[in-house]
């Protein structure tokens, strides 16, 4: 007799599932119609191509969900599930030849001020197909999960992680300011420092040397710059390195193979990689989109690897039971997350002063930061393989049999 038992992962599933497709969809038509239903006056190009790309990336990640909600429509219905195949990564690769034919063709339209808004598709394309490289290469020569728990990974890392992260970041990134406000209260001079830096950044007033000029007032004091580093070095990166394998952690209470905490790890850190790669890119100006692209494919490394790593560590610290070794994990991730993003704050507020007299510590400071960025970059890469490799070897060594 068949089991009547409620499949609740499945109905979860399903519902998020939906959810993410009603909302891409939703949010890219509400995008479109603020921008040419209520627009008294056109937009710029610059501005169209963001709406455009926004509205591109919103209906992408929509239709990644159809495939969980499609498979935990058969779970539900105890339809037959294939697995998916061994390996996608030959067909990662020639998508990654199709990659470097696009941000070829892109950086030549983004010379083009009349051809600016092809950019939109070529933007997500440029943005996706790298995230999905990593991910193959990464857990190559590797077994597969099912089909329902990594597309159920990339559903859970495109919905409900973003919001979760986001949620308790601005938290206490609000308390952090809270606190800042309170102590720059007792320094007139500080405060209304702070106060007028705030208002050219909501007014836009003065060029970009004026801000650059206020950036580094502000910077210049102990606590603002404390709060700052504090929370790009050590809480955001903590934050987002327990939260992003969050299907790793639904999954720890049921048999989870640790090439499928890798494997998961890896699709969980791919799909925070997309909002935040995307979102930056968007925002970029045309003339920097090349840049723009190269770098954030660079930082999908850290963010897939990384989640990879935790995954990972999740999966065989449980199955060890060693509970605590898994923090050990988590930890040594936000280390090197925490002390990617501190360099990269110090190299791109260095940057902004090689050309002002005096400033040339600044210049040392900015080539220190590059080198600790690469050594991470390195770092991670070889973590990457280092995992692939003891998972390979742990699989082809054979089981003895038991007595």
């Amino acid at each position: 007799m068949a089991s009547k038992k409620l499949d609740i992962p499945s109905v979860l599933l399903f519902v998020l599932s939906a959810l993410g497709i009603l909302f891409g969809i939703t949010a890219a038509v509400l995008t479109l119609i603020s921008a040419y239903g209520f627009s008294e006056t056109s937009l710029a190009a610059s501005d169209e191509m963001t709406t455009l790309s926004t509205s591109v990336l919103l209906i992408s990640i929509g239709m990644l969900n159809v495939p969980t909600l499609i498979t935990s429509i058969k779970r539900l219905l105890k339809k037959t599930i294939c697995q998916p195949k061994i390996s996608y990564l030959q067909k990662a690769n020639y998508y990654l030849f199709l990659w470097l034919l696009i941000i070829t063709v892109g950086f030549f339209i983004s010379r083009e001020g009349n051809k600016i808004l092809l950019l939109a598709p070529l933007t997500v394309a440029a943005v996706f197909i790298p995230v999905w490289w990593l991910i193959e290469f990464s857990r190559r020569g590797l077994p597969r999960s099912t089909k329902l728990r990594e597309w159920g990974t990339l559903t859970i890392g495109l919905t409900i992680t973003p919001i979760v992260i986001i949620s308790i970041e601005l938290l206490l990134t609000a308390i952090a300011a809270v606190a800042v406000m309170i102590r720059l209260g007792l320094q007139p001079n500080l405060s209304s420092q702070l106060h007028s830096f705030l208002e050219n950044i909501s007014q836009n007033i003065g060029g970009i040397v004026e801000f650059e000029q206020s950036q580094f007032e502000m910077m210049k004091q102990p606590i603002i710059s404390a709060a700052v580093f504090l929370i790009l070095g050590l809480i955001a990166p903590l934050i987002e390195e327990i939260f992003k394998p969050m299907s790793t952690w639904f999954l720890l209470s049921r048999p989870l193979e640790e090439f499928e905490g890798f494997s998961l790890g890896l699709i969980s850190g791919g799909a925070f990689a997309i909002w935040e790669s995307a979102g930056i890119v968007i925002q970029m100006s045309s003339q920097d989109w090349l840049i723009a692209v190269a770098l954030r494919a660079a930082t999908g490394v850290l963010h897939i690897g990384l989640s990879g790593l935790v995954g990972y560590g999740l999966a065989r610290s449980w199955r060890q039971k060693q509970f605590s070794r898994s923090i050990l994990y988590i930890i040594t991730a936000a280390i090197l997350h925490g002390t990617w993003n501190s360099m990269t704050l110090i190299s791109g507020f260095s940057s902004s002063l090689f050309n002002k007299p005096g400033m040339e510590i600044f210049v040392t400071s900015s080539i220190i930061s590059l080198i600790f960025i690469i050594i991470i970059f390195v770092s991670i890469v070889a973590i990457t393989l280092k995992i692939n490799s003891r998972l390979r070897q742990d699989l082809a060594r054979p089981t003895e049999p038991s007595l």
